[in-house]
């Protein structure tokens, strides 16, 4: 389409661009094999509670598109 109608053309990279987007529901992940949590009474199957969206949950790039766009 640009070389068609002549437009010019820029590029954007948004460093970590998925923990910009607010979170739409609860994330838990698993706490990283050798990861070690102070203060925690049950270490039996600990998870996290994440605040930030990150890469590689299914609705990551939808929540950010939809940030983008509102």
């Amino acid at each position: 389409m640009t070389t068609a109608h002549n437009w010019h053309t820029k590029q954007l990279d948004y460093v970590l661009a998925f923990p910009h987007a607010p979170i739409e529901k609860d994330l838990y992940m698993e706490v990283p094999r050798g990861l070690i949590l102070e203060g925690v009474n049950n270490p039996i199957d600990p998870v996290l509670r994440l605040h930030k969206n990150v890469h590689g949950t299914k609705n990551a790039g939808r929540t950010w598109d939809k940030y983008l766009i509102n």
